[in-house]
């Protein structure tokens, strides 16, 4: 893939890798173009392409993509910086701007601790989830009866009456896992954003305490709007 300009209007995803705050693109990005305070480097994948192994100046073979931060990142003697710790946030796409607004909000603030955050985490699971699971359409996922003498009464399978989409009760549940691990940081964002504190600094401490808990109310709301 040729290097790209740098636009500020193109797309990123925010992520935090080793603590640092940083602007995520699958792009090569073309160093010449970064206005002065930007610093790019690549990041390479693992071998099976699972996962982003390390901060690189430049990465030919393995190339993951390009992050941009507003910090230099110090490269050791032997050239590379070990990815320890890879968090992505809830938001698929956001402009240059809209990061910048973002990663500029204070990195601690005045949230609220112990019960005062698990009741702030709950009234932010409002939203609607009954017509976000199909993960070929976003569309509803309608759940069909076994009849048979065996089984009689229980949820057979799962299907998508827009694309024709089905799945088992297990392929189901993972699905509505994976929905709620997500819609769960965006609840710590919402929280996050309430109190204008800067989510990707903050957003696994307190928060971490009470993922699972809030992660399940999703998946029971899941249920609920499928019933």
């Amino acid at each position: 893939m040729e290097p790209v300009f740098y636009n500020h209007e193109d797309s990123y995803k925010a992520a935090r890798l080793n603590g640092i705050l940083v602007m995520f693109t699958i792009s090569r990005i073309e160093r010449d173009s970064l206005p002065e305070g930007i610093y790019a480097y690549d990041v390479r994948e693992s071998d099976d392409g699972n996962q982003l192994s390390t901060i690189e100046p430049s990465v030919c073979v393995n190339h993951g993509g390009t992050i941009l931060t507003f910090q230099e990142i110090p490269m050791p003697s032997k050239g590379y910086v070990d990815i320890e710790d890879c968090n992505f946030g809830p938001d698929e796409s956001l402009s240059f701007e809209e990061l910048r607004e973002e990663f500029q909000k204070p990195s601690l603030g005045i949230l609220p601790q112990g019960a005062s955050l698990l009741k702030e985490l709950e009234n932010a699971v409002c939203k609607s989830y009954d017509n976000e699971l199909c993960p070929d359409c976003d569309g509803p996922l309608i759940y069909e009866i076994d009849d048979a003498p065996v089984g009689k009464g229980l949820i057979e399978r799962y299907r998508c009456p827009f694309c024709d989409y089905d799945c088992s009760s297990d392929t189901h549940d993972q699905l509505a896992h994976d929905f709620a691990s997500q819609a769960y940081k965006q609840v710590c964002k919402d929280v996050c954003d309430k109190f204008k504190v800067n989510y990707y600094t903050v957003k696994n401490s307190p928060f971490g305490e009470y993922e699972d808990e809030i992660t399940d109310t999703i998946i029971e709301q899941i249920a609920k709007n499928h019933e």
